[in-house]
């Protein structure tokens, strides 16, 4: 009884990651990317792993975010570089965002492993993020595929707080270019 329960749990995390993904997917391309109120900033990331994360901006629809956590799961500290790409969502303060990059996992030695083995493994990464003041909120979803180690594929979900160092300006008129008068042309 209880393994038919598990089955029709996961199938339904299963169904539910692949609607949210899709609908995240097809939504993205149709979306004007007008969040991203900050340049940079940094803060805790809180999920099944604990660690720390920043985010830079460093284009007009992207940033770089680096995250050093540990797992207690897995028994390992993760490092991971990933570039994001921004999508509007509800306003300029909430985006959705997609994007991926390369990491490292260290694993540390325990009961069942005399040594730590390290290894490569690459990032994707989905999530939703809202900036409030100088507080930046954000929640991911990453599937993690690792080239070695005890795991090859392993996903995570965490909600990351982060304390906005740089704002971005806002510039309202930016756009708006200066009348020249007819007889200085």
């Amino acid at each position: 009884m209880s393994n038919i329960v598990l089955r029709l749990v996961f199938s339904y995390q299963m169904t539910f990651r692949f609607i949210f993904c899709s609908c995240f997917l097809i939504g993205a391309g149709f979306t004007p990317a007008t969040a991203q109120k900050y340049n940079l900033s940094a803060g805790i990331r809180l999920g099944t792993e604990i660690g720390m994360t920043s985010v830079a901006r460093v284009a007009k629809k992207g940033s770089v975010e680096g995250v050093l956590q540990y797992s207690n799961l897995y028994n390992a500290t993760r490092f991971g570089l990933n570039y994001r790409k921004h999508h509007g969502f509800l306003g300029r303060r909430f985006n959705l965002y997609l994007g991926g990059g390369p990491g490292y996992s260290w694993y540390h030695a325990n009961e069942l492993a005399e040594t730590g083995t390290s290894n490569p493994h690459l990032n994707v990464v989905v999530g939703v993020e809202g900036v409030l003041g100088r507080t930046h909120i954000s929640w991911d979803y990453r599937p993690t595929y690792s080239f070695g180690g005890p795991r090859v594929f392993y996903s995570e979900t965490a909600l990351s707080l982060r304390y906005v160092i740089m704002k971005k300006k806002w510039r309202p008129f930016k756009r708006i270019r200066k009348i020249k008068p007819f007889w200085k042309k």
